[in-house]
């Protein structure tokens, strides 16, 4: 997918409004790599785990993924440990990171959305990450437009859940922090989510 239009963001420094719903964990029966064996995506709710399945979205150790209920178009960034910004203009990292599923980019394809980003299991790379959500156009329905974003660390599941309309800054939802592939990633939850600043894309 690709915009024509897309002008020269900077983000500003505010406090976001996304709100943490709840984190679970979701560990398989040998232990925290118990689940290796079966699609990381299940453990998501269930709407989110339908919408990813329809539209072949795949999975991995580290995975974020974008739900809204319009034809609006959201869209879900990350920010991997390299500095690199995986997005719907580049689609592909050198660490490996993917955004496979991008919705609603050219008109209101769906009024029931999904967006997703993966690392290929075993290959998400040590280090910080951001994941960011940012409202892009407005195709018609009303705003401000709802969303959840559920992201997959390791076996642990951290839900969100804001709104944001057209014309809002790109909205930092969640940052962590993977150790070393074989190490139990440590999340960093806070309670306030700060955007950065003057970043250009």
């Amino acid at each position: 997918m690709a915009y024509n239009n897309k002008s020269t963001l900077f983000l500003l420094l505010v406090t976001a409004t996304v709100a943490c719903v709840g984190c679970s964990s979701e560990n398989g029966p040998n232990g925290r790599h118990g689940d290796r064996g079966r699609q990381p995506a299940a453990v998501f709710s269930a709407d989110i785990s339908q919408r990813l399945k329809e539209h072949g979205a795949k999975t991995g150790d580290v995975q974020a993924s974008l739900l809204w209920n319009n034809f609006n178009d959201l869209d879900l960034h990350i920010i991997d440990p390299n500095g690199e910004h995986i997005y719907f203009a580049h689609k592909r990292a050198r660490s490996g990171g993917e955004l496979d599923v991008d919705m609603n980019a050219g008109g209101p394809e769906s009024n029931e959305p999904v967006e997703n980003i993966y690392f290929p299991r075993g290959k998400a790379p040590a280090g910080h990450y951001k994941v960011l959500v940012h409202h892009y156009a407005n195709h018609g329905s009303a705003d401000p437009s709802a969303f959840r974003c559920e992201v997959l660390v390791g076996t642990e599941v951290h839900k969100f859940s804001g709104s944001l309309s057209s014309g809002d800054p790109i909205r930092l939802v969640y940052e962590f922090t993977l150790d070393e592939r074989d190490a139990d990633p440590q999340p960093q939850h806070r309670p306030q989510f700060r955007l950065f600043s003057r970043m250009k894309w």
